[in-house]
């Protein structure tokens, strides 16, 4: 069984650009990957900007080369999606893609929260990723 998640980044359009990963999204996993290798050094901002250009993914890789893109399907448009608001970023994972989890970058950390537990229109309830570091201080 698989667990979907959304991963999300701040836009220079003001909203969110958001891909969406089929495998492994549960916070030990996906999350981890995020935060050691797509987090907020230049060097893995710039791995992330990689990572959008694949798009849709089958799993999520420790590097670029390790990402698989999700196969492409005549409905599924393997391409970021912007969305203008923290409630588009959550319908995209609940619009039939049932994501357990979405993960935002917010050009400084990885948040995240359980989407399946989120009641729409209720504030998100968004907590750092576990095991980021700055400043000295471990989440």
């Amino acid at each position: 069984m698989s667990t979907r998640c959304i991963i999300a980044k701040k836009s220079p359009a003001g909203g969110y650009d958001a891909i969406y990963c089929q495998h492994d999204g549960e916070p030990g996993y996906v999350g981890k990957l995020l935060v050691e290798n797509y987090g907020a050094s230049s060097a893995n901002v710039t791995r992330l900007d990689l990572l959008f250009q694949i798009g849709f993914l089958d799993e999520l890789g420790a590097t670029i080369e390790g990402c698989v893109p999700l196969a492409p399907a005549p409905w599924i448009n393997p391409a970021y999606l912007y969305c203008p608001d923290l409630d588009a970023v959550y319908h995209m994972g609940a619009g039939g893609m049932a994501c357990a989890y979405n993960y935002i970058f917010d050009g400084v950390q990885w948040m995240y929260y359980d989407a399946l537990l989120h009641e729409f229109g209720q504030p998100y309830d968004l907590q750092p990723v576990p095991g980021q570091y700055w400043e000295g201080v471990t989440v």
